[in-house]
This record gives C-alpha cells, structure tokens and sequence, in this order.
C-alpha cells in the first residue's frame, strides 16, 4: 500500500505511480510495455501490467476473388401497369407521371387514347429531348426519350367532375404492350381574393349644401326612407355614400376595404385663394375606417361635441362654385398611406351640389397629380344640378342624383330617366365593374379614358359619366 507520506529508505528516491498516483520508493516502481511507469509488487496497489497478446497478432490479407466465373443470362420481367388518378382545380396543373408506378422493362413508347376535350377539361402535355414544350396527341406514339415531365393542366375555369377512361399504352424493349387508365378529379376553380379597393368619399359642406334651404326639394326617398335624416343635400350625399359602400361589399368587395371621409368647402365665382384644407371625418385619432363601419354613431358623436361633420365654417350663402382642389390633395395623402395589391383600385367619389368648378389650371393640376401619382379613377357625383359642365380632364360628370322634379320618389333619378332609378344602376354597374371578375360587366358599362366609369341608357341615349 502507498504511504501517505514519504518516508526515507537509504539509497532510494520517491517515485509517483503514473496510473494511480501513489508515491512508493523506486525499486517499487517498473515500466510498462507502453513505457508508462507504474507500482510493481508488495505494498504497492499493484498498477504495473505485461503487454496483453492480442496486440501482437499480425493480421493476412485475404483475397476474395474466385479463380474462374460463369455469367448468367438475363431475367425477364412481364411488364405491368397500374391505374393513375390525378386531382386538380382549375386555374392550376398537376405532374402526371403515369409510368411511375408501373413495372415495365426497358420501356420504348407510350400512347395514350380517349384523351378529354382540350377546350372544355384541360390538356396533357410534356418535355422533349429538346426542352420544347409539347402537347400529347390522341393516337399519337411518343418516344420514351421524349416522355419528359408529364403534366396536366386544366382550362381555367372547370366544373366539379370525375373524367375517366383515358388509356395509355407502353411498349417494352422486346415488343410487349401493357395498358392502363388515367382517372382525373376535377375541381372547381378556386374563387380569388376579394378586391380591397381604397375608397375616398369628398362632401361638398357649403350653406347651400348644408342647409334645408338647399335640400327642399329632397325627399325622404333620396335619404334612403330615413325620417330622422334633415332634408339637406349634404344628408343624402351621405346616404349615397352609405349605398355605394353596401352595394361594393354585397358584390363581393373585401369589407376591411380602407375608407376616409371628408368635406370640403364651396366658394363665389373668382374667390381668391388660399381656401381652407379638406376636413377628415374623425373618430378619437383615426381617420381611416373599414367600408363596413357603422358610420352614424361616429357622426352623431362630432355633432353631440359640437363640430358636426360637414360644417366648415364657410360663408357662401348660395350655391357658389365647387373648388375640388382640397379633396384632391386630401385623397392623394390618404393614396399614398394606404398600400394596395395589384388587382386593387384607388377611387375617388367627388360629390357636390354646385354648378362648375373654379381654377381650372390649378385644379387641372391636381387632379393630374392623384391619377399619375395614384392610378386613381375619379367619380363625381352632382346632387341638384344639372352638371359639373368642367372642362377639367379626367374630371367630366353628368348628373347622377337629382333631387328635383317629381321623378324621385323611388329613390335617386337622373334627368330624363323618367321612373327610372339611376343611382341603383349606378352601383349595379359600378360593383361588376370593379369588384367582379373580368368579363362579368354590363353591356353599360366600360372604362373609358382611364378614370370615369360610363353608363349609356340605350332607351333615351342619354350619356352618364359618373
């Protein structure tokens, strides 16, 4: 055993054992094979071993190879094939490769037969060797080296069915055929995403438009039959804005559509400028709404704090001129805050109750800047006149709510639309023009010029461009 201490021995030294560190007099301690020293014999723990024999063992090289050999001929499997089905939507494709799961050996060929109709369920088609895209043929035998990414596509919009009984045949490398079917699932086209249009609504706000004087001639039917509205011009342009919203979002615009609301002043013929800047409808801090908002709580909650919207403190006492250029730079700002897709649609509801509009060069401008900026498309709205008679680019209108005569009791009529209801076309047109899918249009409407939208009545040839 170790000592805990070292003790003296004449003619010896202290030693440190290099496998369990005890310290022993140097004829206790001995080296190893591997040249490690180590604690040998009594009173030692007895670390020191010999090499074991395994390490010596010398190792021969086998040779695995046989002095002659005898090859085979080849098997040959019977080819088989198996049934493919494939589901696919419209709009979409779906890789069709049929000889996948098949057991055929050294295949050649394939032709395929009782191919569907290409332009009502879709088309298969391929790779060749020369990277060139090519439709398969009924009948038709193509080369195995030809066969390259298979695929089936669709037409765009396909009715739900199962079409069955397409056949394709595969010839091996000795001649020997084998078929199978190919079964599709078809799916209707998936419906894309609703439109998210940004809408901006414009109210004229001057003592005309504000005041009952102004609305005499409105009736209940232009406020949407509502008897707590006041017979103010400025109360049905409200109304028709809430009649705009509900008629886009039934016609499937995404009701999270962004929304801002202002009204701006009117002013005398040649009143000089500056004029005071759009207001925004506003709830606590925001200005921006989505199109399903409720918007009456909002604006009963301005009037009940004593700024009712729409009241901009101007002194025209008659109707005066529409001096558009304030809304126009109000709906430029709100364009650029509020980021739209592709599809999507910048649109601009100019409503007024006055005759013409003042500084045309300027407003030129601006309305040049909000549709190059912005794509925006721009509709004005006359309620009680005749029209905006401007010659403004990008900014014709006809009236569209009239709220005089005694043709409006269903509702908004234009002028000599007799017992006809203008603004419930208006929307019609103006939902399937912008929210429906291409090619759902009415035969009224179309685009023109890249900013209004035109409805023609074809029984009076009379022209609204809204």
């Amino acid at each position: 055993m170790a000592r805990d201490h070292p003790y003296y021995l004449h003619g010896s030294v202290n030693e440190c054992c290099q496998i369990c560190g005890g310290h022993y007099k140097a004829h206790q301690m001995r080296y190893q094979w591997d040249r490690i020293k180590a604690c040998h014999g009594p009173g030692t723990a007895g670390c020191w071993s010999p090499k074991h024999p395994q390490l010596d063992i010398r190792s021969k090289i086998d040779n695995p190879s046989r002095p002659w050999a005898i090859s085979c001929p080849g098997i040959y499997c019977v080819p088989s094939a198996r049934d493919d089905l494939y589901t696919v939507c419209g709009g979409d494709t779906v890789s069709t490769p049929v000889l996948d799961n098949d057991n055929i050996q050294g295949v050649q060929s394939i032709t395929f037969t009782n191919l569907p109709d290409a332009g009502t369920v879709g088309v298969f088609s391929y790779t060749d060797s020369a990277a060139a895209n090519q439709t398969v043929t009924e009948g038709v035998t193509i080369a195995i080296a030809d066969f390259n990414s298979p695929i089936f596509t669709p037409v765009a919009t396909v009715a739900e069915q199962r079409f069955t009984g397409i056949v394709y045949t595969a010839v091996d490398e000795i001649g020997a055929t084998v078929t199978a079917n190919v079964t599709l699932d078809l799916c209707e086209s998936p419906l894309p995403s609703p439109p998210r249009h940004n809408l901006f609504f414009a109210f004229e706000a001057s003592d005309f438009a504000m005041s009952a004087n102004g609305g005499a001639a409105t009736t209940l039917g232009n406020l949407n039959y509502d008897p707590t509205k006041s017979a103010k011009l400025f109360d049905a342009m409200i109304a028709t804005k809430n009649d705009i919203l509900r008629g886009l979002i039934e016609g499937g615009m995404a009701p999270d559509s962004p929304v801002q609301i202002v009204s701006y002043e009117s002013q005398l013929q040649g009143e000089s400028e500056p004029i005071d800047a759009a207001v925004k409808l506003t709830s606590g801090a925001q200005t921006i709404f989505r199109a399903d908002t409720d918007f009456d709580p909002i604006y009963a909650a301005e009037a009940a704090g004593g700024y009712p919207f729409g009241d901009n403190e101007s002194d025209l006492v008659d109707q005066g001129v529409a001096y558009f250029v304030p809304p126009l730079e109000a709906a430029d700002a709100f364009f650029a805050e509020s980021e739209l897709a592709s599809n999507d649609r910048n649109i601009i509801f100019l409503m007024a109750a006055t005759v013409g509009t003042d500084y045309p060069g300027v407003l030129q401008t601006a309305v040049e800047d909000v549709v190059d900026n912005h794509n925006a498309y721009i509709e004005t709205i006359s309620f009680g006149a005749s029209t905006f008679g401007s010659p403004i680019a990008n900014l014709e209108g006809y009236a569209v709510v009239h709220t005089g005569g005694t043709d409006n009791a269903d509702g908004f009529v234009g002028p000599n639309l007799s017992g006809s209801d203008v603004m419930a076309d208006y929307i019609r047109g103006l939902t399937a023009l912008i929210v429906q899918p291409a090619g759902a249009t009415e035969n009224k409407l179309a685009l023109t010029s890249g900013d209004n939208l035109l409805l023609t009545d074809g029984t009076s040839g009379l022209k609204l461009e809204i």
